[in-house]
């Protein structure tokens, strides 16, 4: 998730992405994971019981992640 959406965060701001989100207070991968984490607090999204906010740490370097516009190789 974390990948995608940055990867769409590009598409929408190009390489303003990074300070949109810094905007935001988005400043890691561990934000996205909050945010995904509140919407299943209110019924938007549900997990598993093996998801957890712990997930989303440090899933790619922020800084780096959005530098230039960079096509990063996804780790699975």
């Amino acid at each position: 998730m974390c990948w995608g959406l940055r990867d769409c965060a590009l598409r929408r701001w190009g390489l303003l992405a990074q300070t949109v989100l810094y905007k935001w207070n988005i400043t890691g991968t561990l934000d996205f994971g909050r945010i995904v984490f509140t919407l299943v607090e209110h019924g938007m999204l549900a997990v598993t019981d093996e998801d957890s906010l712990e997930d989303f740490r440090d899933v790619y370097d922020f800084k780096s992640g959005f530098a230039s516009g960079n096509r990063m190789s996804y780790k699975i």
